[in-house]
């Protein structure tokens, strides 16, 4: 998958987040903003940038 799945605004967001912490929150709540929802593709392009498991990124949009 590639960085295509997102907005240029949502490519940056990502990478300004990708090491702070709390960015899986903050970065989640972007996709949903952009999409309106979490699909998995998504959710899988998250998990690879930010290099959280995808099963941990799950427990927190299911929270």
């Amino acid at each position: 998958m590639s960085q295509n799945l997102f907005s240029e605004e949502l490519n940056a967001f990502v990478d300004e987040w990708k090491d702070k912490p709390g960015n899986l929150i903050m970065v989640l709540h972007h996709v949903q903003q952009e999409f309106g929802y979490i699909s998995r593709e998504a959710a899988e392009e998250v998990s690879r940038r930010l290099d959280i498991p995808l099963a941990k990124m799950w427990g927190v949009v299911a929270f």
